[in-house]
């Protein structure tokens, strides 16, 4: 971890920019879609256009959960963010911006030593 940075911003930086961002309807109905978040060292950015589903959906309910795919360089692991949303409208973009509440690494697991409670291995990243 370099000496301006933080597990999360390492963990987003290692993950890179494309990502999911996962959304409630009013009706409690998710929708899932893609994104590339840019975080600013306390909250992450997600750009979506104006109008979107996502920009309603987090106009009612105003958390998300931000999801960044595992891959062999992520040693399997998939990186989960939660967090609560403010909206910024702009001309041609709205921009989500997403204050994390908590953040896991996650990939299937068989129970044991490396597992937790939900049985998969699942790691703790600190928020700043």
């Amino acid at each position: 971890m370099s000496k301006d940075s933080t597990p999360l911003a390492d963990e987003v930086g290692r993950f890179g920019t494309d990502a999911f961002v996962m959304s409630v309807t009013a009706e409690a109905r998710p929708h899932l879609a893609p994104v590339q978040p840019r975080y600013d060292g306390s909250r992450l950015e997600v750009l979506v256009l104006p109008g979107s589903r996502t920009e309603r959906n987090v106009g009612t309910n105003p958390v998300v959960c931000l999801h960044w795919p595992g891959t062999a360089a992520t040693d399997g692991y998939s990186l989960i963010v939660d967090g609560e949303v403010e909206i910024e409208r702009r001309e041609h973009e709205t921009a989500l911006w997403v204050t994390p509440t908590k953040s896991v690494l996650h990939k299937l697991g068989e129970p044991g030593a490396q597992t937790n409670a939900c049985g998969h291995d699942c790691r703790s990243v600190s928020l700043p």
